[in-house]
């Protein structure tokens, strides 16, 4: 029990989770149940949203099954980037099967519209911009299935109301559809009743984003000591090859505006990418969006402020360790050394 549990807690991608590299290659368990997942995918279409994911599942391929592990993590659903696979938790009523569903679908459209993976796994970006974007995306993804359980409980479809892993996705989905029956839904109004409330009930550990910064500062260091090695055994071709794949990597990391940029594309109310987003309201400030969304969670698990200036303050110095090899390398090479 205790080995499932880490398991997920290592590799956990929940539609509200924050997305980690190793989230990515989660395996479900023996025997996966696919009895029932279609019903569950037809419920989803009976809405103009719902079917709009379900018409992106369809075309992306993705594939459904029943995972009991979740049970044990209360987990509601686990979208696997790589295999393209969802996996809901079983013991989930109807209503919110299908409300998991919509937010995990969600995720799948992040992927699509904004290669989330690389910018989560290649790109380099400092710990606590990495630690923002997780949590954008995971309250983007939590609030749009409140969203989607809205737009059922406006049709009749859905109960108003959960007592389980889903209760404040419900309760947000019930304030959002009397907004819909009455005037209309408007930005504002979902920023305030489904992503803000999203943000105070995730949970990511910044230490995560730590892990996957240093792993790719470990891999450009090896890369610069394989490349003196190829410039010490002649092999000019291939030190050529490193340093500019390391120059590429290292200039390819976003500034302030592109990361701004980046992390309001996240918000919006419906599948098109194109739409401006509740976020990018000139009331949402860039330090609301980077120092007090992400830490609005009710279950933080780092000593905030202290932790992140420590792992930026050690990421900045090594990138600039990095950078000055760098340019003593090219310099060696351009010798002809």
């Amino acid at each position: 029990m205790t080995s499932i549990i880490k398991t997920y807690a290592a590799a956990a991608a929940l539609f509200f989770a924050p997305l980690a590299g190793a989230a990515q290659n989660i395996k479900p368990g023996p025997g996966p149940d696919t009895t029932g997942t279609a019903a569950v995918v037809t419920g989803l279409e009976k809405t103009p949203l719902g079917r709009e994911l379900a018409a992106l599942a369809k075309t992306e391929n993705v594939s459904f099954t029943f995972d009991p592990r979740l049970i044990v993590t209360e987990q509601p659903a686990v979208y696997d980037a790589k295999k393209k696979l969802i996996a809901l938790n079983p013991k989930l009523t109807k209503d919110e099967k299908t409300v998991a569903l919509a937010g995990a679908l969600r995720r799948l459209w992040q992927e699509k519209s904004f290669n989330v993976r690389e910018v989560e796994n290649e790109t380099l970006l400092r710990p606590d911009w990495k630690y923002a974007l997780r949590q954008t995306m995971s309250a983007d993804a939590r609030a749009f299935g409140s969203l989607v359980a809205a737009e059922r409980m406006v049709q009749g479809l859905t109960a108003a109301e959960s007592a389980g892993t889903l209760k404040n996705d419900f309760v947000a989905a019930a304030g959002l559809a009397k907004e819909m029956k009455g005037d209309g839904l408007n930005a504002a109004e979902y920023l305030r009743l489904a992503l803000e409330p999203a943000f105070k009930n995730i949970t990511c550990d910044m230490s995560d984003n730590d892990v996957i910064a240093k792993k790719q500062l470990r891999d450009l260091g090896r890369d610069l000591s394989s490349a003196d090695m190829a410039m010490d055994g002649d092999r000019d071709a291939e030190a050529d090859s490193l340093l500019v794949n390391i120059s590429t990597r290292m200039k390819a990391a976003p500034d302030s505006a592109a990361f701004d940029a980046l992390i309001r594309s996240f918000g919006g109310m419906s599948l098109d990418a194109r739409e401006k987003s509740v976020l990018k309201a000139p009331v949402i400030t860039p330090q609301k969006l980077l120092h007090e969304y992400p830490y609005l969670s009710a279950h933080p698990r780092m000593a905030r402020d202290a932790t992140v200036r420590e792992m930026n303050e050690t990421f900045e110095r090594k990138i600039a360790w990095l950078k000055g090899s760098l340019d003593r390398r090219q310099t060696r090479r351009n010798a002809g050394f």
